[in-house]
C-alpha cells in the first residue's frame, strides 16, 4: 500500500474512532514508521512540509516530541498549527510561548493563540497576567491583550486594567473598560463611572450593563441624548441589561421629544 493512501487509512480510522481505538491506531503508525518519518520531516527546511508533518500528528491526536521547535518556527503558520497542540499536553514554557504569540504582529499564529486560551484557562492567567505589566503603555499590541484576557477575567489583571484604563489611546481604554466589566468588583466599578464622561464612554456604559450594575441607571439614561450615536446606543443596551430599572428608563425616554427617543424605542421594542 502506497504511504500516502497509509497515512490517510490511518487519519480517517482516528477520526472515526474513540480514545481507546486512537491508541491502538497511534501505535500502528509507529510500528509503520510514519510516525518517525513525520518526525524527521519537522525538520525539514519547506515550511508546507513542516506543516504537514504536524498536521498529521493533529490528526493522529498525539504531540511530537518537537513541539517546542515548532511553537518558534520562523512561518506563521506552522506556529499556528503547533499552539492547536498544545492544549493536549500542556507545559509552563508551551502555555508562556502560546501567550506570547498574542503580543505579535497579526497573523494565523496570533489568531491560534487567542482561539486556545479558553482551553488553556488557569494555566495561561499568570503568563498573561505579567505580560500586562509588562506591556508599555503605547505598545500597538495592547488593546489585543486587554480583549484577549477577558476571556479568562482574573482579579488578578485588575491592576493592568485600571492601568490602561487611562491610555491615551482609546483603543486601549474600550478594551481595558470591557476586560474591567468582566472582572467586576468595586475598583472595576468606580472605574467604570469615570470613564463615563470620557471618550471610552460607550465601552464604559456597555461594561456597566454587563455588569448589571443598576444604580448607573441614571447616568445611563441621561447619555441617551449624547451627540454621539454609537454612545446612545450603547447606553440603550446597558438600560435594557440592567432589567426592570433600566427598561422603565428607556420607556420614559421613548415617550419624550430629544435626540435619544429613536434610540430608546429601537431597543425597547427588542426586549
Amino acid at each position: 500500500m502506497a504511504h500516502s493512501t497509509e497515512v490517510d487509512l490511518l487519519l480517517r480510522l482516528c477520526f472515526f474512532n474513540d480514545g481507546a481505538t486512537t491508541e491502538k491506531i497511534q501505535q500502528l503508525a509507529q510500528s509503520l514508521g510514519h510516525s518517525q518519518r513525520a518526525q524527521r520531516q519537522l525538520r525539514s527546511p519547506f515550511w508546507w512540509v513542516r506543516l504537514g508533518a504536524l498536521r498529521f500528528f493533529s490528526g493522529l491526536g498525539k504531540v511530537p516530541d518537537q513541539l517546542e521547535r515548532c511553537l518558534h518556527d520562523r512561518h506563521p503558520l506552522v506556529r499556528a498549527e503547533a499552539i492547536y497542540l498544545v492544549p493536549q499536553e500542556p507545559t509552563p514554557e508551551r502555555v508562556a510561548r502560546v501567550v506570547r504569540e498574542l503580543f505579535a504582529p497579526p497573523s494565523p499564529a496570533r489568531f491560534a493563540s487567542h482561539s486556545v486560551l479558553l482551553q488553556l484557562s488557569g494555566l495561561a492567567e499568570k503568563p498573561l497576567v505579567g505580560y500586562l505589566k509588562e506591556l508599555p503603555a503605547g505598545c500597538e499590541t495592547v488593546e489585543v491583550a486587554l480583549r484577549a484576557a477577558c476571556g479568562l477575567a482574573s482579579p488578578a489583571m485588575l491592576d493592568s486594567a485600571l492601568q490602561h484604563s487611562a491610555s491615551s489611546d482609546r483603543k486601549v481604554q474600550g478594551a481595558a473598560a470591557q476586560l474591567l466589566g468582566c472582572i467586576g468588583g468595586q475598583a472595576s466599578i468606580e472605574r467604570l463611572l469615570d470613564m463615563l464622561e470620557g471618550p471610552s464612554r460607550a465601552a464604559a456604559a456597555e461594561a456597566l450593563g454587563h455588569l448589571v450594575y443598576w444604580q448607573a441607571a441614571p447616568r445611563l439614561a441621561l447619555m441617551l441624548q449624547d451627540p454621539t450615536y454609537d454612545v446612545r446606543y450603547q447606553a440603550a443596551l446597558a438600560l435594557r441589561g440592567l432589567g426592570p430599572p433600566g427598561i422603565l428608563f428607556l420607556r420614559q425616554a421613548g415617550q419624550q421629544d430629544h435626540l435619544g427617543s429613536s434610540v430608546a424605542r429601537l431597543v425597547v421594542s427588542q426586549c
